[in-house]
């Protein structure tokens, strides 16, 4: 039997579990009498059918005889499985075929004996026919169904087994590959350390002057922040006092605004007083001009008269003005006239006087 399994096949875990089911068909056919020896449901795990090449080789049994001890076995070549049940079951309706696993196992034949050939087995022939071919093939090959699925079954376990023992080796020697790989890595990185060494160490020196000139730089940049920090606390000191003034600037301005704002409401409640009253004098004073408007008419009614009148009186009298001055002219007329008389008598009694002298 070729046992030989295809290292490329992938088998899931379904797979594995119908080996239950095939058990049950198995208890299933031997209680129904079927005898189907080469039937397999699970081609996957059955060594005798490769995806790759032909299925293995079947045993065609030829029964001559009662007597299994001498029984004939022709091992011949089979066509794939495909073609395996069809010529089995046509063999066993055609001719009485039996392989028989009760029997003690075959001693191999010698080369000198033509057991040379790989495909042959060994062979016993049965010459005289049983007395009773009928109930023997069936009772015998019910046996060898019920044999050959049992050594299926626990061949597919044992190849179970073997699948999962060639999926560890496989997963432990890539993980070995691996580690190998790793290893090498860490030897050639540890190599290129200790190469660096020297460099690393003047690193390690030249890094330490530059920490020294760090820290050197960095105590004058904390010097340099320390004076900012005092300059800024007098500075935030300043601006507090700052907001202290302010703040009392700002709440004396509040008082102010409240005050300025009870003024301003006291001041539209007098503002609006006023407005009552100025609306009131309006209406007094438009009372006021209407009255005044007619006392003025009156008055200029009687002005005018009163300016005719005196127009009249003022003309009468100028006519006596214009009279008297007449009169006042004639009289003075007669004054100069007078004089002259006088001037005259005085001059005449001057002369008198003298003339008496």
């Amino acid at each position: 039997m070729d046992t030989t399994i295809n290292s490329n096949q992938v088998y899931v875990e379904d797979d594995f579990h119908a080996l239950e089911k095939i058990t049950d068909d198995i208890k299933n056919d031997n209680q129904n009498g079927n005898y189907y020896t080469r039937k397999s449901l699970y081609r996957n795990f059955d060594p005798l059918v490769s995806v790759n090449q032909s299925f293995a080789e079947t045993t065609v049994v030829e029964v001559r005889d009662t007597n299994v001890s001498n029984v004939t076995v022709n091992c011949t070549p089979c066509t794939p499985f495909k073609r395996a049940e069809s010529d089995y079951q046509s063999a066993v309706s055609d001719t009485p075929l039996l392989m028989d696993f009760n029997t003690p196992a075959p001693r191999k034949m010698r080369p000198e004996d033509g057991g040379d050939t790989p495909g042959n087995v060994t062979m016993f022939h049965t010459p005289n026919a049983s007395p009773k071919p009928d109930v023997l093939i069936s009772t015998t090959n019910n046996k060898a169904a019920e044999t050959i699925k049992l050594l299926r079954v626990q061949e597919l376990a044992l190849q179970e087994q073997l699948i999962k023992k060639d999926q560890e080796i496989c997963k432990l020697t890539s993980e070995n590959e691996s580690y190998k790989q790793k290893c090498a890595d860490y030897f050639g990185m540890v190599m290129s350390l200790s190469s660096s060494g020297v460099d690393i160490m003047h690193s390690f020196g030249d890094s330490l002057t530059y920490q020294d000139t760090e820290k050197q730089s960095y105590a004058n940049k904390i010097n340099a922040l320390m004076k900012e920090r005092d300059q800024a606390l007098e500075d935030v000191q300043g601006v507090e006092n700052s907001f202290a003034e302010l703040h009392r600037r700002y709440e004396k301005m509040k008082s102010a605004l409240e005050m300025t704002k009870q003024n301003e409401e006291l001041i539209m409640r007098q503002c609006c007083e006023l407005q009552e009253k100025l609306k009131e004098k309006d209406e007094l004073y438009e009372t006021l001009k209407l009255k005044a408007d007619s006392d003025a008419y009156n008055a200029n009614a009687l002005v005018e008269n009163a300016k005719k009148s005196t127009e009249r009186e003022i003309t009468v009298l100028r006519a006596q003005l214009k009279k008297a001055e007449m009169k006042v002219n004639g009289l003075q007329s007669q004054i100069d006239q007078k004089n002259e008389e006088n001037s005259e008598l005085t001059q005449m009694i001057d002369e008198l006087t003298k003339l008496k002298c």
